[in-house]
């Protein structure tokens, strides 16, 4: 079975199991009838994912470092889930088109300032253990600062980009739940990238990192021979499963990039999600 064989097969059983967890058959809502397009976007959204790895040369000449790759940055990150917004929209809405509620260039900016306030605070690890209220705290109170770095004559522009951004935190609008999820799933891209480069980011399934991650979930992944378990399983497991992150992906597309992805790099989909099915 080729790997749009497999596509097919699987969303159509994701598809059956929306629709029986919603009780609603109406909500067999995923992208079933474009494989091909879907994996053609795919193939290009691991391409960008792989160019976060790309070292500039700079850091070289200038005697920055010797490695021979780059690691993913907050702005390497920024860069892949703008990629996935555009490609989620320009699929729902046509190549540029804006949204009922924003201009795409307001949903661009959003974007790029999504994560500017980790310039203070680092990147805090999104594993169900940190202070969520007094994260959106700060980075409220940082954005807040930030806006006042705009002209007046972009002040409407930029309570359109505010008011998206708060729709991000809490998922409360279409364009909201969709930067959330690109947001997520990006990650999960990043780990299955390195998994086909052969580095495998893994953890110990008991690492005080892990504590609040519920021990079925740490069950379903493979155990790898040093004893560890690979993230990119790992939080494949909380997108699909541990906080159902894909109830928030209202047109499938994102899930689509995922088993698309999982298949170009693992060559198969995972047992304990087939399990699920049933």
């Amino acid at each position: 079975m080729n790997i749009l064989d497999k596509y097919t097969e699987i969303m159509q059983k994701e598809a059956k199991l929306k629709a029986s967890t919603a009780n609603d058959q109406n909500a067999q809502c995923l992208p079933l009838e474009r494989p091909q397009q879907i994996y053609n976007i795919t193939k290009r959204i691991m391409e960008i994912t792989r160019n976060s790895t790309i070292l500039r040369s700079g850091n070289i000449t200038g005697r920055l470092t010797k490695e021979s790759m780059a690691f993913e940055s907050d702005g390497a990150h920024t860069n892949l889930v703008r990629s996935l917004v555009k490609y989620a929209l320009d699929l729902h809405y046509g190549w540029g088109n804006s949204t009922p509620e924003y201009y795409r260039s307001e949903i661009d900016e959003a974007i790029t300032i999504h994560d500017l306030p980790e310039n203070i605070t680092g990147d805090i690890p999104d594993n169900r253990d940190r202070n969520e209220a007094e994260k959106i705290r700060l980075e409220n109170e940082y954005f807040d600062k930030f806006m006042n770095t705009y002209t007046s004559s972009e002040f409407l522009h930029c309570q359109k980009v505010r008011k998206l951004l708060l729709e991000m935190q809490e998922k409360s609008s279409f364009e909201g739940r969709i930067l959330y999820v690109a947001d997520k799933i990006s990650a999960v891209l990043m780990m299955l990238y390195y998994d086909s480069i052969g580095l495998y980011p893994s953890i110990a399934p008991d690492d005080p990192r892990l504590a609040k991650i519920s021990h079925q979930e740490k069950k379903f992944c493979e155990v790898l021979q040093d004893g560890t378990i690979l993230l990119s399983e790992l939080w494949t497991i909380d997108f699909l499963y541990g906080r159902s992150i894909v109830q928030y992906d209202d047109t499938g597309f994102f899930l689509a990039v995922l088993i698309l992805a999982t298949l170009y790099t693992r060559g198969e989909w995972y047992d304990w999600r087939e399990m699920q099915y049933l």
